[in-house]
């Protein structure tokens, strides 16, 4: 259980308030560390396990898992890379999607890259959220790439 989504409904809200918002700030849970055998990425997991969280300048350890889910349910994996407008711009990636294309390469996993479907500025309406025509592209070239793993 993620301690955003709630398996109950508080009797009285109250009760919510108490045990959700203030004594969480009050009484901070601890997290343990867990190393990954290959040392390249860490894995923070809560003490009660209710999860991973990113901590520190390493590689998302949520895409691990995610494949290991897919693996385990014998169903395609399909990522995909979103650009921002800098990146737009620059025509590559950062660092941080470098590294989900060398993952994503590593592990034999679908890539789609929004570089390669020709977005422009128009397409978003700041910096990282698209625009209803960028919203329109994302629909449709999933579509196509769904149909093509199903």
């Amino acid at each position: 259980m993620h301690p955003s989504y709630p398996d109950k409904q508080y009797p009285l809200a109250w009760a919510e308030l108490l045990e959700r918002y203030i004594l969480p700030r009050v009484l901070p849970r601890k997290k343990t560390i867990e190393p990954d055998p290959d040392q390249k990425v860490i894995r923070a997991i809560s003490k009660d396990g209710t999860g991973i969280k990113k901590d520190g300048v390493v590689f998302n350890p949520g895409f691990d898992e995610l494949k290991l889910m897919s693996d385990k349910a014998s169903i395609p994996l399909v990522v995909y890379l979103h650009a921002d407008q800098e990146e737009l711009k620059l025509g590559q990636y950062n660092e941080q999607g470098k590294e989900i294309i060398e993952w994503s390469e590593k592990n034999k996993v679908t890539l789609v890259r929004e570089l390669d479907y020709g977005f422009t500025f128009q397409d978003y309406r700041d910096g990282i959220h698209l625009s209803k025509s960028g919203q329109r592209k994302l629909a449709d070239i999933m579509k196509e790439i769904i149909c093509k793993n199903v």
